[in-house]
């Protein structure tokens, strides 16, 4: 457990992760200002103080929200009316409201909003929640009753993150005014309180509040963050391609349209004298474009509903497999994917019902990666399936599905078995070939459309790929002989790939899973998100079809990606230009393998169960390089895991090779150890410097493995960590580097139970797991 932090004792609101906490042995009321939120709201302060790891964790994640949505909001340079026609396009136009008669005598209407024309009420959020709840009500009353929606307050609400997995990381969201679609069923209490039930969201400010879009104060940074994380929980709650919050500030407002590439509002408009714009923006809402239920709604994805789940559970079970329903049964959805003739048309599509989580992104503006165990429709096997969703940027010329076509168009030309990489059994880049929906533009709002402008390269689009080999993670383990030989295998898999010209550029944790039964690799790597083609017919690879001098050294391989733990030192030189190379991934396989040791074996470092924080937890690049090149040399680093010789052996022959190849020096440990040369360097490295090879690193693996001194039953040790506050302020630790920080904070995968995942069958030589 960790201890309170100091700073905890001035730990009050408002708070920079979009929420506003109370200290603890203080009133649950704060004294409200302009800038405050009322008093009413229960701040539950008592759950920051007696779970005070969980206040340490808080006060890291608040600092991530506010990076996350920093420079990511905008405003439309057009018109109110522009704005809905390009964020919120309708094929039906709306109906105008009827006009009021009384006795044959005209008389003008009302606006719906017009309680919210008294100075006072317009000045106090509090007091404007149930007029403007009535007033939308009564905006809505003449919609069809399948589109139109009802209004709540949800002020004294908690709305929990969406995934329970990733609650203890997230504080609860109280929405001030909450939509819910038609026919949506609420709990015994009639009242609303969980993501899964609203549409869209309305924040409400008083009129002497900052607008965040012209003010760059704290608490305007704050404001952002709440939208963003309103809009990310709507997202993510409903597999939505974007989400929008409607802002009232006194008597004006705005509308944020959020996606996974930033935020886009309108200009702000007098919504009491401009009612018919709320209107048209909430018809319009309900008639998207596309076959889908709301505007931002994914017309490929449907949700299921039990009687699916039921068919799942059979078809899973009566196979042999496991089901477990707390974690099968999680926002479950039907989602398509279309299959793709050679000219380019549609053939056919599949639809898959999406399972347990393996992997959710918590985070809005970034790849917003999902993937999920699925079941295919009407496949009586149960067989499983791995199904991702992604937003990659627009700058990135290749989509990931277009690196495992390569890999296995190279494997079955050169005749090689299919090994050590997951197999995609179906892929779209939904952003390339669908309606503008799937493409995430708030970045490039104001950008000319038929111009080079720089914005667009910050668009994303949306893909999807469906992979037949499910794993565990690798901090999983179930003996420290199958985690060496799954290592092993994903470096054989990392070979085939950068010989088809496909170099991985993010080897992590994450990326490199176990398989469980009889297969035939242990181990593979998957996410190709970041990846390049490389020439490396030099090596004995190839020169990729269509390879371009776009994908040459200059215009892709000098920028640094990867996931930051496990950068290799050479990356983490700022200033010098480094072309990432296939040493630089080997080394980041090295890494992987001295984190999971160090959190989940029993060893002897004299640091303990502190040693990956002091190894890793760098804040920086150059306290990063320091820390790694430090244990290279350090005699303490000759660790000894107990009753594991061959591990042993294998750990201090690997730290010897690494630092033999990036500090250029020898230790005694490594005087019989081939480093190798110049193989797997890019051109132009010097040729006299030694580099990692795949030769070197896996005969020093496959002399380990021949060790009969192997343990078993040594599965991965539950790593618990130390009473140290200070690992939580860590934000780069886990995070990815790439063009322009992509992705932001990106939190670590969930684990999955390696009992409940069923193994895939056995792989003949020449052919793909299922």
């Amino acid at each position: 457990m960790l201890d309170s932090p100091p700073w905890m004792s001035d730990f009050i609101s408002p708070c920079s992760c979009g929420r506003y906490r109370a200290i603890y042995n203080s009133s649950l009321t704060m004294t409200n200002t302009e800038h405050s939120t009322p008093q009413q709201r229960s701040l539950r302060g008592r759950e920051v103080t007696q779970r005070p790891e969980c206040a340490a964790r808080h006060f890291a994640t608040a600092a991530d929200y506010r990076r996350e949505s920093k420079h990511k909001f905008t405003e439309f340079q057009g018109t109110v009316d522009e704005f809905l026609d390009t964020f919120a396009p309708s094929p039906e136009k709306s109906r105008p409201p009827s006009s009021a008669h009384s006795k044959g005598r005209k008389r003008t209407p009302k606006t719906p909003f017009h309680k919210l024309n008294n100075g006072k009420i317009a000045k106090d959020e509090r007091l404007m929640y149930q007029p403007l709840v009535e007033a939308f009500t009564i905006l809505c009353k003449e919609m069809d009753e399948d589109r139109r929606p009802t209004f709540y307050e949800g002020h004294d609400k908690h709305f929990l993150f969406p995934y329970t997995s990733e609650r203890h990381s997230h504080t609860y969201m109280s929405p001030d005014i909450v939509a819910l679609p038609p026919g949506t069923m609420l709990g015994p209490d009639g009242k609303p309180d969980r993501w899964e039930e609203v549409c869209f969201v309305i924040e409400v400010k008083g009129s002497s509040h900052d607008d965040p879009i012209d003010s760059h104060s704290e608490q305007a940074e704050i404001d952002n963050v709440k939208i963003m994380r309103d809009g990310g929980s709507m997202m993510l709650a409903h597999g939505l391609l974007c989400a929008f919050v409607i802002v009232i500030y006194g008597k004006e407002a705005r509308i944020f349209r959020i996606d996974h590439a930033g935020a886009v509002c309108s200009q702000r408009f007098n919504y009491i004298k401009q009612s018919e714009v709320m209107r048209e923006f909430v018809w319009r809402f309900f008639r998207p474009n596309l076959d889908a239920l709301w505007i931002g709604a994914d017309d490929t994805c449907r949700p299921a509903n039990r009687a699916d789940l039921d068919w799942a559970r059979g078809v899973c079970t009566g196979s042999g497999g496991a089901w477990n329903a707390e974690a099968e049964e999680v926002m479950n959805r039907w989602v398509k994917v279309p299959l793709f003739k050679t000219a380019g048309d549609i053939s056919d599509e599949r639809e898959y019902l999406t399972l347990r989580p393996i992997y959710i992104d918590p985070n809005t503006f970034c790849r917003a990666t999902c993937v999920r165990q699925a079941v295919l429709k009407d496949d009586p096997s149960g067989t499983r399936y791995v199904v991702k969703d992604a937003w990659r940027q627009r700058a990135r010329k290749h989509a990931e599905k277009d690196f495992y076509a390569a890999i296995e168009k190279y494997a079955k030309d050169k005749d090689e078995p299919y090994f050590g990489i997951a197999k995609m059994v179906a892929g779209v880049d939904l952003g390339r070939r669908n309606h503008d929906a799937h493409r995430a533009k708030s970045q490039s709002a104001n950008a000319e459309p038929k111009t080079p402008d720089p914005k667009h390269y910050y668009d994303r689009y949306h893909m999807r790929i469906v992979l037949d080999t499910v794993g565990i993670p690798l901090d999983e383990f179930p003996s420290t002989k199958i985690f060496t030989k799954a290592i092993r295998d994903a470096i054989r898999g990392h070979r085939l790939a950068f010989r088809a010209g496909v170099l991985h550029r993010d080897v992590s944790k994450g990326n490199i899973l176990i398989l469980l039964g009889d297969t035939l690799f242990k181990g593979f790597i998957c996410d190709f998100d970041y990846s390049s083609f490389v020439d490396s017919s030099s090596f004995g690879g190839i020169r990729p079809d269509g390879y371009t001098d776009q994908d040459a050294v200059e215009h892709d391989l000098k920028e640094r990606t990867g996931t930051f733990r496990y950068f290799a030192v050479e990356l983490l030189k700022r200033r010098d230009k480094i072309i990432h190379g296939v040493h630089h991934d080997l080394e980041s396989f090295y890494w992987v393998i001295v984190w999971i040791v160090l959190r989940h074996t029993d060893h002897d470092h004299g640091d303990g169960p502190d040693a990956s924080h002091v190894l890793f937890g760098a804040p920086d690049e150059a306290t990063a390089r320091s820390k790694k090149e430090s244990w290279l040399v350090s005699a303490q680093s000759r660790i000894t895991i107990r009753g594991n010789i061959p591990l042993t052996n294998l750990l201090n022959r690997l730290r010897s090779l690494v630092a033999s190849c990036v500090l250029d020096i020898t230790l005694e440990a490594n005087a019989g150890d081939r480093a190798g040369d110049t193989d797997g360097s890019q051109a132009g490295a010097q040729k006299e410097k030694l580099r990692l090879t795949y030769e070197a690193f896996l005969e020093i693996l496959d002399a380990a493995l021949d060790d009969g001194r192997w343990p078993e039953n040594d599965k991965a040790r539950k790593f618990v960590c130390p009473p140290n506050p200070e690992k939580s302020k860590n934000a780069q630790a886990g995070t990815k580097r790439t063009r322009n920080e992509d992705g932001g904070p990106s939190n670590k995968k969930q684990k999955i139970s390696e009992e409940d995942v069923p193994a895939p069958s056995r792989i003949d030589s020449d052919e793909s797991t299922d």
